[in-house]
């Protein structure tokens, strides 16, 4: 009989994961088609498959004039899934026995979300102090992947190498806005 964390953490995760297939699977309606704003952005971005239905998961998208209207949105979607990120790690900790790997994932997500609260704070001020910010909070991130995949065979919660890929997906797009502030 599974244990009432674990049916908390099954349940966590199937949740997430039909949210994030919904999120990227969901072709964008004519009222919130990406704007010409987004299009350039997601051109320059790594892997911008997923970049425009990020973007447009957020109706302040459809009303940013400016890329630093698009910078803080972003931001304040990264901000948020990193949050996501680190507290999916706290509960992992307590219920696998990855706790190696899960440390150095809590310890670097710690480290992005105040990265990444950082550079939301400066991006008006500035931006180039912002864009490394966001810059080290990719590099945070990575260290949880590159954890999980040194520890590879052994680590297989699938759910939260999706998520640490995502919120590095998200941080280059906040590089590529904040690189042209």
């Amino acid at each position: 009989m599974a244990s009432p964390s674990g049916y908390f953490k099954l349940l966590t995760t199937l949740l997430f994961a039909s949210l994030l297939l919904s999120f990227l699977s969901s072709s964008p309606s004519p009222a919130n088609a990406s704007t010409p704003l987004v299009e350039s952005v997601c051109s320059q971005v790594p892997g911008n498959r997923y970049c425009k239905p990020f973007l447009d998961s957020d109706p302040r998208t459809q009303s940013a004039t400016n890329l630093l209207d698009l910078a803080k949105i972003v931001l304040d979607l990264t901000i948020a899934l990193a949050e996501d990120c680190l507290a999916f790690v706290d509960l992992l900790i307590k219920n696998l026995p990855y706790k190696q790997t899960l440390d150095i994932c809590g310890a670097s997500y710690k480290v992005a979300v105040a990265s990444l609260k950082t550079a939301r704070g400066e991006v008006e001020q500035d931006a180039a102090k912002a864009n490394t910010d966001i810059q080290n909070a990719d590099f945070e991130i990575s260290n949880c992947g590159l954890e999980m995949s040194i520890n590879g065979s052994s680590f297989r919660d699938l759910s939260l190498i999706k998520r640490t890929r995502n919120a590095s997906l998200f941080c280059n797009i906040g590089v590529a806005i904040t690189s042209k502030l």
